[in-house]
């Protein structure tokens, strides 16, 4: 095995909704991550735990760039919407724990590992088992709680959890799962923190800098993605050195 270009590394899921509780769309930060490369044309290697159903294949189509933790389940949110647009979310299953021996030690030193717990499937320092040149680490998974029985609904916390790794290049987290009680918590975390705003963008905060950059949301335009302002330069000159 030769190191991955982009390493995901966290569940993927099954969404359902509501309105049909039998109806199952792949989904899950790392599977989002892992596509997106591709198309970028970035090669991308995933570890998971899944039920053997899933369709890990339309994730990452070479079985070697794909490592399974076996599991009776795969992970499923129920998405639900109050009437203001709020989403609720309810736990009804969770897959196994990833744990550092499932790394292969090959796929230890990425140029770009992603980091995406959806379910407190890997340790909150999981970040010292690698060697990456470029890290990124969405926490959401490690901000939630739920009841032990299953389904269940997810409370999320603002604060980071105790013990997490503090060498991360990038964390990204939305404006639901942090106040600004806890900003200079996050930020402590990462070398660049973004918040992410929904149809208002995001907002960068970098080392060394007191205010944030803002970033425009996107909007799509045809078949393209096109931005609604050209995002400031010095923003991703911050973001790759």
């Amino acid at each position: 095995m030769n190191p991955p270009q982009l390493l995901s590394v966290g569940h993927v899921t099954f969404d359902i909704t509501p309105d049909d509780l039998t109806k199952r769309e792949p989904g899950g930060a790392v599977a989002f991550a892992s596509i997106a490369a591709t198309s970028l044309g970035i090669r991308p290697a995933i570890v998971t735990s899944c039920a053997a159903d899933y369709p890990i294949g339309r994730v990452v189509d070479r079985p070697d760039l794909r490592l399974r933790v076996a599991s009776p389940d795969t992970s499923t949110f129920e998405n639900r919407y109050d009437r203001h647009g709020d989403r609720v979310q309810v736990l009804h299953s969770s897959a196994n724990e990833i744990l550092a021996q499932h790394i292969p030690d090959a796929w230890r030193n990425p140029d770009l590992l992603f980091v995406g717990p959806l379910t407190q499937e890997l340790p909150v320092d999981c970040l010292k088992w690698f060697q990456p040149r470029v890290s990124c680490v969405v926490p959401q998974g490690w901000l939630r709680s739920w009841n032990e029985s299953l389904p269940s609904e997810i409370s999320v916390s603002t604060s980071p959890p105790s013990g997490i790794s503090r060498g991360w290049d990038i964390c990204v987290i939305s404006d639901a799962e942090i106040e600004p009680r806890t900003l200079n918590d996050w930020r402590g975390i990462a070398n660049h923190l973004v918040v992410t705003k929904g149809r208002d963008g995001a907002d960068l905060y970098s080392e060394g800098q007191s205010n944030p950059t803002r970033v425009p949301a996107l909007s799509t335009r045809g078949p393209s993605w096109t931005a609604v302002e050209e995002p400031p330069p010095e923003m991703l000159e911050r973001l790759t050195g």
